[in-house]
């Protein structure tokens, strides 16, 4: 069974946490004012990858507003301290860390992005899932109060205003999912959805 063990989050290149057990999951997700970088190293020399591509709802007419969201995961870390680096010469404006135990596989990830002139709530596609099946998403916007919404057992587990980000899971009972995001006077948005067994 997969569950949650601790998150961590921050508003720089580098987040840390503790892990206590060995063969874990970790999961991260981070924020780039710019363009995209690289995948994100940390001091246990875990291997690293991408979750899926980067998505931004930032409209190519217009400056920064919405970051470039992406997710990373590493099976089975070691244990200790430790902290994830996104190295990049692009502004990381926020980092995601979450630890979870029970998790063997990464299974699919999708995304939506947009730019929507004050509406929401901002949805993803579905993904596909079988019973204990980890969802994990992320949504973000210009706007402010970015929460969760139609998402029934879905549980924020990060909330940062600055940038505007909202972190929920939830562990499925098997058939498709989609993860909602509201907000308040958002133009622009990102939202996210890994799943993992």
């Amino acid at each position: 069974m997969i569950s949650l063990v601790q998150t961590a989050s921050s508003n720089n290149a580098t987040v840390s946490l503790t892990v206590g057990v060995a063969n874990h999951t970790l999961i991260a997700v981070v924020l780039w004012a710019g363009n995209p970088g690289s995948l994100p190293i940390d001091n246990h020399n875990n291997v690293w990858i991408s979750a899926g591509q980067s998505y931004s709802g930032q409209p190519f007419f217009m400056p920064v507003l919405n970051p470039y969201v992406q997710i990373f995961y590493s099976l089975n870390v070691g244990t200790g301290s430790t902290s994830v680096v996104f190295p990049t010469d692009n502004k990381v404006m926020a980092t995601f860390l979450a630890e979870y135990s029970g998790i063997s596989t990464f299974v699919t990830n999708i995304g939506n992005a947009g730019y929507v002139d004050g509406i929401s709530p901002f949805t993803t596609a579905n993904i596909n899932t079988k019973p204990n099946d980890l969802l994990f998403a992320v949504g973000t916007c210009n706007g402010t109060n970015m929460f969760p919404t139609n998402m029934s057992g879905f549980v924020q587990r990060i909330s940062m205003t600055n940038p505007n980000v909202s972190v929920a899971d939830q562990i499925a009972i098997g058939g498709l999912y989609e993860a909602t995001f509201s907000a308040t006077n958002a133009d622009n948005y990102t939202v996210l959805m890994s799943s993992f067994r």
